[in-house]
């Protein structure tokens, strides 16, 4: 009985000496923390309990909150984890701090319970990845069996040119585990593509950009053709218009005309004359356009053949 009250009176003070050496501001912001958790711890959310200690000795590691916060991990079931931090207290505490036994008692008690992992690599670890819950294990870590918190943890050991191999493992409370890995099989190379065999035919296509070429210059004087025989119908229909108006100012036929008729006139035989070469023009680029796009090769095959008693060049295509 005196023992429990000893413990009671002990967890009452663990809120002092916080804050020795962080600065003014951090140190009001891990008291708010530390007493927000509090709360939160006399309420049962150990989840948000454990999140505000842990963030109160990350502004301002006193060893009260260290205390704190390894009890509320140890509650959560964090066993590993909550070792670590009693440790941490005990480190931070004066040899002549009162709670001094009470870490010590602490750290003995759940130091038995804490599960343990040894992972062994049964290959040379140079250049190799070995990793538990994501954390990577360094070669010193091998073959020791470190703390670790009770449940599921997963192990990756990656080595280069090699599959990566995974394994998982469960440790309960108080339980040891010796795991060893296996590197994976080495990662297959590609067999090499086979020598193509030489053909006795040999086919060779004409390039493309022949026909292509005069196909674009076939489509270029086609339109301008049809452009040519368009301005050949206007020019007809503006010369019209102005032999028209030319009449307007002969009264009594082409002979009574007066300055503006015989202007009118004058003017109606030149856009005439245009009409007539533009329609000549349009029609000879449209004809050539149709010629070239007609006579455009597609594809030009050239294939040698050879026999006992003959030797031929057969040479196909497509217009």
């Amino acid at each position: 009985m005196v023992r429990l009250r000893w413990i009671v009176s002990l967890l009452a003070w663990l809120v002092l000496e916080r804050g020795a050496g962080a600065a003014p501001q951090n140190a009001q912001t891990a008291e708010a923390l530390f007493q927000s958790g509090k709360e939160a711890i006399a309420r049962g959310d150990l989840a948000s309990a454990c999140a505000r200690f842990g963030e109160s000795v990350r502004l301002d590691p006193a060893p009260g909150g260290f205390l704190n916060l390894a009890d509320c991990e140890e509650r959560a079931g964090k066993l590993a984890t909550a070792l670590a931090h009693f440790q941490a207290a005990r480190d931070r505490l004066r040899s002549d701090d009162y709670r001094i036994p009470y870490a010590i008692e602490r750290i003995t008690r759940l130091g038995a319970r804490v599960p343990r992992l040894t992972v062994l690599v049964n290959a040379p670890v140079d250049g190799a990845t070995i990793l538990r819950d994501e954390t990577p294990l360094g070669a010193a870590s091998l073959g020791v069996a470190l703390p670790v918190d009770p449940g599921v943890h997963r192990l990756v050991l990656r080595i280069p040119g090699r599959v990566e191999m995974q394994r998982e493992v469960t440790l309960r409370e108080s339980e040891s585990q010796t795991v060893a890995l296996v590197p994976g099989p080495v990662v297959a190379t590609p067999p090499a593509a086979p020598p193509v065999a030489a053909s006795v035919v040999v086919t060779e296509e004409a390039p493309a950009p022949k026909g292509s070429t005069q196909r674009t210059i076939a489509v270029t004087l086609g339109i301008a053709g049809l452009a040519g025989i368009a301005a050949g119908t206007v020019l007809g229909v503006v010369s019209k218009s102005t032999y028209d108006d030319a009449l307007s100012h002969c009264p009594a036929g082409p002979t009574s005309c007066d300055t503006e008729g015989v202007r009118g006139g004058e003017s109606a035989h030149s856009e005439a004359r245009a009409s007539t070469v533009a329609f000549v023009a349009g029609g000879a680029l449209l004809a050539a356009g149709l010629t070239l796009h007609v006579t455009a090769p597609r594809a030009v095959t050239i294939a040698p053949t050879a026999g006992s008693h003959h030797a031929a060049l057969n040479v196909t295509g497509a217009w």
